[in-house]
């Protein structure tokens, strides 16, 4: 299932990629009316009726269900659920809201929320999300880092076919496949030892795909 914030209101709910089809089930929040979503809660937490699970996130997903004025909405839903006498009930909500629009709160706004969490003792939400975070960037540089990789080893193929060119000319194939067998056997021998497939990358010269290649003709696990 792939939920998608008020920003979105339509999209494509399949992915074709040829052999493989993938049917998604959708759900737009910009469908839903965030607003009477947050005064249903509002009124039963004035009232100091019991929460129930759905009535959680109702006020977890309001602040999602709109295109704009979204840091308002996160403000309003923090502070209401403050109010909640429950603590597990009020930490989970806040927990919620923290999580759900991490990336849409304003930072000064977040860090007032930050000092109230520390002083409850829930550092533990500050902590999970900024370890999220740096997991993502972390990510992302590895990505960043394939790719130019990727990049290099098409460059390094291209200078490579003008080799082949002049090799053809020369009725030198043998020393060719002399060259790429031994830069196989290289990455076989190093996907063996359970080596990084960018510092094979780096090694050999192969593209991902090359050595992904060569991983599943050998059958490496």
């Amino acid at each position: 299932m792939i939920i998608y914030t008020g920003d979105v209101e339509s999209a494509p709910s399949f992915l074709d990629l040829g052999d493989i089809y993938l049917n998604f089930r959708q759900v737009f929040l910009s469908k839903f009316d965030g607003q009477k979503m947050y005064e249903d809660v509002r009124t039963k937490i004035k009232n100091n009726d019991t929460l129930t699970s759905e009535d959680v996130m109702k006020l977890i997903l309001s602040p999602l269900t709109k295109k704009n004025d979204k840091q308002k909405l996160v403000e309003d839903a923090i502070e209401l659920a403050k109010e909640v006498k429950d603590e597990d009930t009020k930490n989970l909500m806040i927990a919620g809201i923290i999580a759900a629009s991490y990336k849409f709160i304003d930072g000064d706004y977040l860090s007032k929320v930050e000092r109230w969490i520390r002083m409850t003792g829930l550092e533990r939400i500050f902590d999970d999300l900024y370890r999220e975070r740096e997991e993502k960037i972390k990510m992302l540089k590895e990505e960043e880092k394939i790719e130019a990789l990727n990049e290099l080893a098409q460059k390094k193929d291209m200078e490579k076919m003008g080799a082949i060119n002049e090799l053809i000319q020369k009725k030198d194939m043998e020393k060719l496949g002399a060259v790429h067998e031994t830069q196989k056997k290289i990455a076989s021998n190093m996907l063996k030892k359970n080596a990084d497939v960018v510092y094979i990358m780096e090694i050999t010269g192969l593209t991902k795909a090359q050595i992904l290649n060569i991983k599943n003709e050998n059958l490496i696990n």
